[in-house]
């Protein structure tokens, strides 16, 4: 079982932990075990690491993609 470190800007519910937990063994077809790690930094949205697997979710990022293009 591989462990899933998110990273989110504000504390997941038990309910999200679930779903999103579900959503990212549906995605790489493992049993995962899920790490939150609260990161203010993020802003908004999550990042997800599952082995060298990146899932950037966040609004930091997507802050960072409009600022590139103008």
């Amino acid at each position: 079982m591989e462990v899933a470190e998110v990273r989110s800007a504000v504390p997941l519910s038990a309910d999200q932990e679930s779903r999103l937990k579900a959503a990212l063994a549906n995605a790489t077809g493992k049993q995962l075990n899920l790490k939150v790690v609260v990161d203010p930094s993020v802003l908004g949205g999550l990042v997800a690491t599952v082995g060298d697997t990146v899932i950037d979710g966040s609004v930091r990022t997507r802050l960072d993609n409009v600022k590139s293009r103008l």
